[in-house]
């Protein structure tokens, strides 16, 4: 089974990927969730996922950082989705060396 923790500091993104995910379609769990990126490394640590669906855009600590600093610490491989709806291309070109995208 997996499991998978949402990042997102729009708390109506956050309910509507809980309630779009077919998770048992998908034999996943919800690992939990978290509003900013400070919050994300603690529950990533936490709970261990195997997927992170993450927003670049957030206080505190963006996704990017987040994942930087996942990898840093060397955390276990959980693949990482970035989320973004801007047209910038800079952070997606920096998300590549940051984390596996899919």
């Amino acid at each position: 089974m997996w499991k998978i923790a949402l990042v997102d500091d729009d708390f109506q993104v956050l309910d509507g990927l809980r309630s779009i995910i077919p998770w048992e379609e998908l034999d996943a769990e919800f690992a939990g969730d978290a509003i900013d990126g400070e919050e994300g490394l603690k529950l990533i640590e936490e709970v261990n996922p195997d997927i992170v669906i993450t927003d670049i855009y957030m206080p505190m600590m963006n996704g990017i950082e987040m994942i930087e600093r996942l990898r840093a610490r060397k955390f276990p491989d959980a693949s990482s989705f970035l989320a973004d709806t801007t047209t910038s291309n800079s952070p997606v070109q920096r998300s590549v060396w940051a984390s596996k995208i899919i």
